[in-house]
């Protein structure tokens, strides 16, 4: 099953965060880049992703990149 993805405008950010729970979280200090263990602030947050349970939030920095999730399209279904 292709993996959802959700996008969320800079000007929609903080609610976003609050919305799941890490609004107050980011702006204590508390939450640190899955990738490089740094403190993830509202100016360098990247990304976030649910995998096996587990809330992962990404900065912004370059080596912290985000790899991308394959997606296979419904066309490519026929090369199973």
């Amino acid at each position: 099953m292709p993996k959802e993805l959700r996008a969320v405008h800079s000007e929609e950010l903080r609610q976003f965060l609050s919305q799941v729970g890490l609004l107050s979280e980011i702006e204590r200090g508390n939450v640190v880049c899955t990738q490089c263990g740094q403190p993830v602030t509202l100016e360098c947050f990247r990304a976030i992703e649910k995998r096996s349970g587990k809330i992962h939030v990404y900065c912004s920095r370059h080596a912290c990149r985000v790899d991308p999730v394959p997606v296979k399209l419904p066309e490519d279904e026929s090369d199973d």
